[in-house]
């Protein structure tokens, strides 16, 4: 019978080897970054309407580049979400370029280039003080900014952006986006040793998510409190919540 020590062993070995494709579409990369393209992308369960020629030519790079960021080809979803940008630049489309530019932001995070990644989410908050009323779309932005944070080495402001998204997807009345900021803000306790407080917003979090379906955002809860029990010397509860993330 394999022990508690050595099943967290076996699960910390299986993390590892999705780490090295980092923020992949099954969520084993940074939490916050990964949340913040899965929410900049919004519901995906949704029925499409019908859209025009001019909509279909933002639609495709938009999903291709979805696609390709999935799989970790982030250089080659980068070049199809500056294909859509460039259409929405072209149309005045001031919602979707703050879209895209958050999904360029956390491209460009996920390879290292912080220049662009802030060149980007600065373009897409200046282009917010045109939208006051879309609590959602600030809340996205704020999310990609705080990932940005905490991957530069400030989790005290990460944690304060995304507590404040967290009020804008409250605004919106976003239960999955409600979740997700609580998710990374736990990531940002984390970082600042802050474990058993961590542990406490994960458990009010994963409280919520266990009365919503399987997604990405649940993978990355469950998988946040187990790495948040470890720490705080709990490895039968770590063990738990991990082996739940990976059945999910």
């Amino acid at each position: 019978m394999v022990s508690v020590n050595g099943a967290m062993r076996m699960l910390k070995r299986q993390f590892q080897g999705y780490s090295a494709k980092a923020y992949t579409a099954i969520g084993w990369g940074l939490s916050g970054l990964f949340l913040s393209v899965v929410l900049a992308l919004g519901p995906v369960s949704q029925p499409a309407p019908a859209m025009t020629p001019t909509q279909v030519t933002v639609t495709e790079p938009l999903e291709t580049g979805r696609e390709l960021y999935g799989v970790g080809q982030y250089e080659a979803a980068i070049a199809q979400w500056q294909l859509a940008l460039s259409e929405l630049t072209q149309q005045g489309n001031v919602t979707g370029q703050i879209t895209v530019l958050n999904l360029l932001s956390n491209a460009y995070q996920a390879l290292g280039q912080w220049d662009e990644a802030t060149q980007t989410i600065d373009q897409s908050l200046a282009l917010l003080n045109q939208q006051p009323d879309a609590p959602q779309l600030h809340a996205q932005a704020l999310n990609t900014q705080a990932s940005l944070q905490l991957s530069l080495g400030q989790p005290e402001q990460a944690l304060a952006l995304w507590e404040q998204a967290e009020s804008y997807y409250r605004r919106a009345n976003d239960t999955v986006g409600i979740l997700g900021s609580q998710i990374n803000q736990a990531e940002a306790l984390q970082s600042l040793g802050f474990y058993r407080r961590a542990r406490q917003r994960l458990e009010t979090a994963n409280q919520q998510l266990s009365d919503q379906p399987d997604s990405n955002v649940k993978v990355v809860g469950l998988r946040s409190l187990g790495r948040a029990l470890q720490r705080i010397c709990d490895p039968r509860a770590s063990y738990d919540y991990l082996a739940a993330a990976l059945a999910v």
